[in-house]
């Protein structure tokens, strides 16, 4: 950072350089510092938009990010990455119709790019569409075999669908994969996996480190078997309540 910050003050229209140091801001998470440089970068060249607008995806702000990532893709239409950065963020502002149709362009544009075909399958998820969801799981998979969270979402899928026997088998498939990840990503995997004192436990914990905020927690389909649970509602109410009954 003070390497960047002392190059900057030599020369002032280095937009390579002012980008690095908002890159070096963003990943320490000092977003206003960070949008300030890609700003400042944007002004002497507008190929760095994108790097704006993943900072306001980070951020939460996703009609600017959306913005952004409309003005790179216009720079650049076959820019895969980019489109689908904008479908993620279509999708996180519940316009699944709009994330569809990115997801699939980056999938036309890249018939290889597991994260697209997941995201799209993810989305497919939210909409109650199970079997397209399945479809792309399975082409995610087949690309990726140890997209935990592929397999996590194919066995929601099979458990929706009454599946009993594959839901099983791809729970199986993604145990050791999610014991390294995140908390929240567990606890998502011990709802679906029906191990809901587990689910509860890991998911208070991954509140407490912020990992997640509390109005996606409670629309999560990931919690759809836990969610009439009065335990998974007591700890989105920021309440005490005890994890195991009894």
């Amino acid at each position: 950072l003070a390497d960047f910050t002392r190059a900057i003050a030599l020369d002032e229209k280095d937009a390579w350089t002012i980008m690095q140091r908002g890159e070096t801001y963003r990943k320490m998470d000092k977003y206003e510092e960070a949008l300030a440089d890609f700003t400042r970068a944007i002004a002497l060249d507008e190929k760095y938009v994108w790097r704006r607008g993943l900072t306001y995806q980070g951020m939460g702000k996703h009609a600017e990010a959306l913005a952004d990532f409309t003005r790179a893709i216009a720079l650049d239409e076959k820019d895969a990455w980019t489109i689908m950065q904008r479908g993620e963020t279509y999708r996180k502002m519940d316009k699944y119709e709009e994330a569809l149709a990115d997801f699939t362009g980056a999938i036309a544009l890249d018939e290889k790019y597991d994260w697209a075909i997941a995201s799209r399958g993810e989305t497919y998820r939210l909409m109650g569409k199970y079997e397209e969801a399945l479809a792309d799981y399975c082409d995610a998979i087949k690309l990726d075999p140890e997209d935990a969270v592929s397999l996590m979402g194919l066995a929601a899928c099979y458990r929706k669908l009454g599946q009993t026997a594959e839901y099983e088998q791809q729970i199986e498939l993604a145990r050791p994969l999610l014991a390294e990840e995140s908390e929240y990503s567990r606890a998502c995997f011990a709802a679906i996996a029906g191990e809901t004192d587990e689910a509860l436990a890991l998911l208070r914990k991954a509140l407490e480190n912020g990992d997640e905020d509390m109005e996606w927690v409670g629309r999560d389909p990931d919690f759809d078997w836990i969610r009439d649970d009065p335990r998974f509602t007591a700890l989105l109410e920021g309440m005490d309540a005890p994890l195991r009954e009894g």
